[in-house]
């Protein structure tokens, strides 16, 4: 007998139905304003602690510093950051670093009243090999222009729990800042659909309280899979967490198929 003898067969491909519609988006969160409704753990130290020491494996985890006054400007050093950090100065938005991406210098410019800075850090996943799988994530060095910075506080956002946010109406949105939306929609249940996350950044997606999936503008996926047993026919809520949202898109379009970078 020939094992390896297959018998022909007719695939018959089954197409399920989908779905189509727009979200209004008509709430906000600011990320630094609800750190109380969201760490599972707040720490000081003299240095930074890793994503391991907070006892934290997944998610975010948000850095802050007071740097004292000064007169000078320079490069920040994010080379000790595991995976992908956004920095923010006085409220503002500063640059991105991504290990192991092509990185454009974070410049900083000190003043006399000093800066507070804010970093968050994302643990984009873990490699796979004898070794680093002992690798931390989050901080895993100092962070510093010239000399090192001390006296760090953490916090862990696992954002593995984000109900205890606190919405407000969405005209407070302040640009290029981390940012929670919300919407509530009408579907048909449990019929599937696909989230379009063009005019996003980089962040994650929950559908009625489950985390669908993490979106980023660098692609190749353009959109985020819904399944239709996520849905209800009234009443459904999306809350989409964007680490650097512009404050433009103000609606959300669920197509009724995937795409990719350059398709239609």
């Amino acid at each position: 007998m020939n094992i390896w003898a297959v018998k022909s067969a007719t695939i018959h491909i089954i197409k399920k139905p989908t779905q189509a519609f727009e979200v209004k988006l008509c709430e906000s969160a600011d990320l630094f304003e609800n750190l109380g409704n969201l760490a599972t753990c707040e720490k000081e130290s003299l240095q930074p602690l890793t994503m391991e020491e907070l006892g934290q494996n997944l998610g975010y985890v948000l850095y802050n510093v007071k740097v004292a006054p000064g007169r000078y400007t320079g490069p920040l050093n994010l080379s000790y950051i595991n995976d992908k950090a956004n920095v923010f100065v006085n409220g503002e938005y500063k640059g991105e670093y991504l290990r192991d991406g092509e990185n454009s210098p974070v410049i900083l410019t000190n003043t006399e009243d000093g800066m507070d800075v804010n970093i968050s850090v994302e643990n984009l996943g873990r490699y796979s090999n004898h070794k680093t799988y002992t690798e931390k994530k989050g901080i895993v060095g100092n962070v510093s222009i010239y000399s090192n910075w001390f006296n760090w506080k953490q916090w862990s956002l696992p954002l593995d729990d984000i109900t205890g946010l606190q919405y407000s109406t969405f005209n407070c949105v302040k640009p290029n800042m981390p940012t929670f939306l919300k919407g509530k929609f009408d579907a048909k249940a449990g019929v599937d659909t696909f989230m379009l996350t063009d005019g996003f950044s980089h962040g994650n997606v929950w559908i009625n309280g489950f985390n669908i999936g993490r979106f980023w503008d660098k692609g190749p996926s353009r959109t985020l899979y819904v399944p239709g047993g996520l849905l209800k026919e009234k009443d459904n809520v999306i809350e989409i967490f964007d680490v650097k949202y512009d404050g433009q898109k103000q609606t959300v379009s669920f197509i009724d198929h995937s795409l990719l970078e350059g398709n239609n």
